[in-house]
């Protein structure tokens, strides 16, 4: 998934690539559906203006879609990804530091395939792979956490 280059491209992607109708997403929010048409559309460019900030979380939040909250963490040079749930596992804990282990090898071999050739396609893939070592990171680290607190049991 590329990144938006303008706070439009995200906003117009949040909008009207959602399962959702904009009139569906205007009710969720508490606006008109003018007024979401005005905030995605290039032609108006005061729309940004008339845009206050709490109301993105609301749009982002009926459209179940974080484009706009990626652009603005790509223009803070931060990336942001949804902390997976750890769900009751059937893996034991070696089972899980092998898996683990793949995807970290995984994402080497990319970043050497990237690096010996950059291309667009080579760079999409290292781009899925760190963000798979990462959400498996993150997985791992709710797992451990409730581990040590004793909380081990309810995965098995």
């Amino acid at each position: 998934m590329q990144t938006p280059r303008t706070l439009y491209e995200s906003i117009y992607k949040t909008l009207h690539r959602s399962a959702k109708e904009l009139t569906e997403i205007a009710d969720d929010c508490g606006l008109s559906a003018n007024s979401l048409y005005r905030y995605s559309s290039q032609e108006d460019s005061t729309s940004f203006a008339d845009l206050p900030l709490r109301r993105l979380l609301p749009i982002m939040n009926s459209t179940n879609n974080d484009t706009i909250l990626d652009f603005l963490e790509m223009k803070r040079g931060r990336i942001a990804f949804r902390i997976p749930r750890v769900a009751c596992t059937k893996l034991n804990d070696s089972e899980m530091v092998e898996h683990y282990q793949n995807v970290t090898i995984d994402a080497v071999k990319t970043l050497r395939q990237f690096l010996s050739n950059p291309t667009k396609k080579n760079y999409k893939y290292i781009e899925d792979a760190l963000r798979e070592v990462m959400q498996e990171s993150a997985s791992i680290n709710k797992y451990v956490a409730k581990k040590a607190c004793g909380q081990g049991d309810f995965f098995e």
